[in-house]
């Protein structure tokens, strides 16, 4: 007896090929059938959300559609043929999740946190002993290894999850000259954006920089002596500030705050088209998170992260 594999005559079984570029699910496939305890069969496949253009910024993602069977040959989501923004559940007994739900706000407080959550990331191999976590937070060693470079780096990270959304920081940090801290969105060594407190002849600055096709560009530079000023008694390295980045669609901004309450625009309508599959190639996705570099010199000054907050945001 001869194994083979016998195509089927109404191949392909799911596809969205002729659906168009403004349909809101593209690039449907690499499926898995899966029977359910209950004898129910779905499919478990990979596919991407475009937004603001056909730009995919958001990688390939997680989707699941029914699938029933007509004389011996799966039909995907009878009846419809595609895979819908919204499906019902399978049926199946309810598990407690262990990371909090993508559809919802997220902080973490890191003065609180005694193990490193399951639902973030490091790039690439990590250097343990960079990653502290104690009662003043998350504590991030000043590697000598950079965003845009291909070592290993100091980043801890979150995935974006959605099209628009904020991401705030509250973060310490005394820099040298050759140190900067802060917050990070992420597609690739080549496709990123920085916002990070450094210092420049002696003063301390925030930097807003812009990586396209490995090309450093700094888009904003704001000097912090002034954000400061209220209190001259107390010098800048020794306060907390807060790092946002915004996205509403393909429009990044950047922002800071001395309190946490009031942010202050560093720079907005920053292209974040560039952080798509479509520009920087890939179906990665993005990821925001908290960095901190010397620039390739040794260091062991730490930046302190005392919270993350990620939040869906209208727009």
């Amino acid at each position: 007896m001869t194994d083979y594999y016998e195509g089927y005559k109404s191949n392909p079984i799911l596809t969205h090929r002729h659906l168009g570029q403004k349909y809101p699910i593209a690039n449907v496939g690499h499926g898995d059938l899966v029977e359910t305890p209950n004898g129910e069969w779905w499919m478990v496949l990979l596919a991407s959300r475009p937004y603001g253009g056909y730009y995919r910024n958001l990688g390939r993602e997680t989707y699941l559609t029914p699938v029933t069977w007509e004389n011996d040959w799966p039909v995907v989501n009878y009846g419809v043929g595609l895979v819908l923004d919204e499906e019902k559940f399978p049926v199946l007994t309810p598990v407690p999740a262990v990371a909090p739900s993508p559809g919802m706000s997220q902080t973490l407080d890191f003065t609180n946190t005694r193990e490193f959550p399951i639902d973030m990331m490091h790039l690439r191999n990590p250097v343990q002993e960079d990653y502290v976590l104690s009662e003043s937070g998350l504590r991030m060693r000043a590697a000598a290894g950079v965003i845009h470079g291909l070592n290993a780096v100091s980043y801890y990270c979150l995935r974006q999850q959605h099209m628009s959304f904020d991401v705030c920081i509250k973060m310490h940090f005394a820099p040298t000259e050759s140190e900067e801290a802060g917050i990070v969105v992420f597609q690739s060594h080549k496709y990123n954006y920085q916002f990070l407190l450094s210092l420049k002849n002696g003063e301390e600055v925030l930097r807003v920089v812009k990586c396209e096709n490995e090309a450093l560009e700094t888009l904003a530079e704001v000097s912090l002596a002034s954000a400061f000023s209220e209190n001259k008694n107390v010098a800048i390295c020794d306060k907390f500030i807060w790092l946002k980045i915004s996205a509403r669609g393909q429009l990044l901004s950047f922002s800071y705050s001395t309190d946490g309450k009031v942010f202050i625009m560093a720079h907005e309508n920053a292209p974040a088209h560039i952080l798509s599959t479509d520009v920087a190639g890939g179906f990665v996705g993005n990821t925001i998170g908290m960095y901190a570099t010397a620039n390739g010199a040794e260091s062991q000054n730490f930046a302190t992260f005392e919270r993350l907050e990620y939040e869906e945001a209208n727009g």
